[in-house]
C-alpha cells in the first residue's frame, strides 16, 4: 500500500483491524479476506495490493474507516463524524442569522436547523432551513479538503433524484461548503414546523430514485388499422 493511509483512528492500522468503504460501507474483514478480487484469508487491510480497491463500487483504499479495531482503541464512527460536521454547520447558520436579525429577508417566526444529512460520495448531504432561505447543501467529511474551485463556482451533484446545481461558499468554523436554494426568502411559511416539514421532505426526496417517465399517450387517429387507414 503507498502513501499515508487516513483512517478514523490515531497510529497505524493494525492486522485485525475491520474497516467499511465510506463510499458504499462494504465491510473489509482479514478474517474473510476478499475472494472477489483473490484476497485469501489472513491478509491485514495494510497488507492489500496498492492497486486493491472496492470490489462493491471501486471506492480506493483511502476512501475506507475502521469499523471495528482490532486491539481495543476507539474508533471515531462516521456518523459521529457526521453529526460534528452537520453542527459546526447549524452553528455557522445561526451565527448568520444574528447578523441580519431585522432586515426584510428575515422571517422571525423560523429558526435555523439541519435535517436529513447522510453520506453521499465525500460529502455529508442534507437539507439547512433558516429564517430566510433553505438550502440543499453538500458538506466536505473532510473539514480540511481542499476547496474543489473558486469561491461562487458551480458545479453538478449527482444524487438518486437527479442532478443539482450547488454553489460554493465558505463558512466561519465549517470551512467550504456547497450550497443550492430550494427556497429564498421565506415569507411563505407561517411557522417553523411548517418550514421543518418542507425541509424533511426535501432532504428525503433528494435521495428518493427518480420515477421512470410515464409511457407516451397514443391519440386514436395515429393507430393504424392493417390496411393502413386511420383509425
Amino acid at each position: 500500500m503507498s502513501g499515508a493511509f487516513e483512517s478514523s483512528v490515531s497510529g497505524a492500522l493494525a492486522p485485525d483491524d475491520v474497516l467499511e468503504c465510506g463510499v458504499c460501507w462494504w465491510t473489509y474483514d482479514p478474517a474473510l479476506g476478499d475472494e472477489m478480487r483473490d484476497v485469501a484469508p489472513g491478509v491485514a487491510f495494510s497488507a492489500l495490493p496498492a492497486d486493491w480497491r472496492c470490489p462493491s463500487c471501486d471506492a480506493g483504499m483511502d476512501k475506507f474507516m475502521v469499523k471495528e479495531a482490532g486491539d481495543g482503541r476507539v474508533v471515531n464512527r462516521p456518523e459521529e463524524t457526521m453529526d460534528a460536521r452537520v453542527a459546526a454547520l447549524a452553528a455557522a447558520y445561526e451565527a448568520s442569522a444574528k447578523a441580519i436579525i431585522g432586515l426584510p429577508v428575515y422571517n422571525d417566526l423560523l429558526e435555523v436547523a439541519a435535517v436529513g444529512f447522510r453520506a453521499h460520495g465525500e460529502s455529508f448531504v442534507g437539507v439547512v432551513t433558516t429564517p430566510w432561505c433553505m438550502n440543499l447543501v453538500a458538506l466536505p467529511q473532510d473539514a480540511g479538503a481542499p476547496a474543489p474551485g473558486p469561491l461562487g463556482s458551480k458545479r453538478q451533484h449527482v444524487l438518486p433524484s437527479g442532478g443539482y446545481t450547488f454553489t460554493l461558499g465558505r463558512m466561519e468554523g465549517v470551512g467550504f461548503v456547497e450550497t443550492c436554494s430550494l427556497f429564498s426568502p421565506m415569507d411563505d411559511f407561517a411557522d417553523h414546523d411548517a418550514a421543518l416539514a418542507a425541509a424533511t421532505a426535501c432532504a428525503e426526496g433528494a435521495f428518493e430514485e427518480e420515477a421512470p417517465p410515464p409511457p407516451p399517450k397514443i391519440e386514436r387517429r395515429f393507430v393504424l388499422t392493417r390496411n393502413g387507414a386511420a383509425t
